[in-house]
């Protein structure tokens, strides 16, 4: 039977190791938990041990080493969830503004707003992998980034403002986080089945800090900045851990790429993943080379190219595997590089893809063209009904 106190567990009971291993802010809501008698040991550790977040910086990545060392307790983390603590500081989103009493770890960024890996505990973490110590079913990582003009709205933000460099960003950009999770994944000997980008939704401003009195009673309403929010779900398979699968099991791929992260993302998916089965990409960038065709090992079904602007080889180079089995097309806000026009392009996929059964076309550009978007629906149909 589950000891129901606090006082008559033993220092080496695997209760009083998980509440090692825990924040003290957890601690007292954890041993509610272990005194109640209707709680089970597996209840517990699957409850507090489950989904483990750490910021790899500080005392965080020494916790998160010494679970791993406790065999016992570590085959109960199934996720492993990555974020700094920028989104406690954000006076967009809470009223506790920042103490100079308090250690926060936010993460170092260089001059293009992406994480430093090398300056928190990304190498750890990848031994951490290497080794099997730690066998997550995913990996999550949330990239958020505080509005600049918080910073001048809020006085108290300065006690951290050193901290936040650089703080302007383009909050539609989604590529930092591909980029820690380049590193992450990276030499981590993991079995990856897929890679989702899910929408950094907002989070609601109504406990922020605009309710504080001092802010209500100013004469005019002061409009806080939106954060920019990115998350990757990397979805694992923990029986191929360890035995170099890398990207050969991923399925499906959600990508948006820069200059940084772009080679890394294209030489994996495109060249070793050869059970994907649907991509979703975004290119941020000038690609400097195409794949060459015969490199390129994925059969697809489902090609979304969305938000970019890319040569005509480059097209044909990511699809020339996949002439009969890929069954839908979407290109949206493309731009093709100068040289090309999008009636060779899509009269020549229109023969190629002879499994084809369906396909978007939104706003494509021709870089000859300047800015005005393109419908070539018409001629995709002429040549899907021959």
């Amino acid at each position: 039977m589950m000891p129901n106190t606090s006082s008559n567990i033993s220092p080496g009971h695997p209760l009083e190791r998980i509440a090692r291993y825990l924040n003290p802010s957890d601690l007292a809501a954890f041993r509610q938990a272990c005194a109640d008698p209707e709680m089970t040991m597996q209840a517990i550790a699957d409850s507090w041990l489950s989904t483990w977040r750490t910021s790899l910086m500080g005392s965080d990545i020494q916790r998160l080493e010494t679970l791993a060392a406790d065999e016992d307790l570590a085959k109960h983390v199934n996720v492993i969830s990555i974020a700094d603590d920028s989104e406690s500081l954000d006076p967009y989103v809470t009223s506790e503004l920042p103490s100079l009493e308090r250690s926060y770890d936010i993460w170092p960024r260089n001059d293009a707003g992406t994480v430093v890996s090398s300056e928190i505990g990304v190498a750890a973490l990848q031994a951490l992998f290497r080794q099997q110590r730690l066998r997550p079913e995913t990996i999550v990582i949330r990239d958020y980034r505080i509005a600049a003009v918080n910073f001048d709205l809020c006085s108290e933000m300065s006690v951290v403002r050193n901290l936040f460099v650089p703080k302007a960003f383009d909050r539609s950009d989604q590529s930092p986080v591909f980029a820690l999770a380049r590193d992450v994944i990276r030499s981590s000997d993991l079995a990856i089945t897929s890679i989702q980008l899910k929408p950094g939704t907002d989070p609601s401003s109504q406990g922020s800090a605009l309710s504080l009195p001092r802010f209500q009673n100013q004469a005019s309403t002061l409009v806080l900045g939106s954060p920019g929010v990115s998350v990757v779900r990397i979805h694992l398979s923990p029986a191929h851990q360890g035995r170099s699968f890398g990207f050969s099991m991923l399925k499906s791929a959600e990508l948006r790429l820069d200059d940084e992260c772009a080679p890394y993302w294209i030489e994996q998916v495109f060249c070793r993943a050869v059970a994907l089965d649907a991509l979703h990409i975004s290119i941020r960038c000038q690609l400097g080379t195409t794949i060459p065709a015969e490199k390129v090992l994925m059969k697809l079904r489902t090609f979304s190219l969305a938000h970019s602007r890319v040569p005509a080889e480059a097209i044909y180079s990511f699809l020339s595997a996949s002439a009969h089995t890929l069954a839908e097309l979407e290109l949206r806000q493309v731009t093709l590089a100068f040289g090309f026009t999008w009636s060779e392009v899509l009269s020549t996929l229109a023969t190629r893809l002879v499994a084809m059964t369906s396909f978007s076309l939104q706003l494509l550009r021709e870089a000859a063209e300047g800015y005005m978007p393109l419908d070539w629906c018409d001629l995709m149909e002429e040549h899907l009904e021959e």
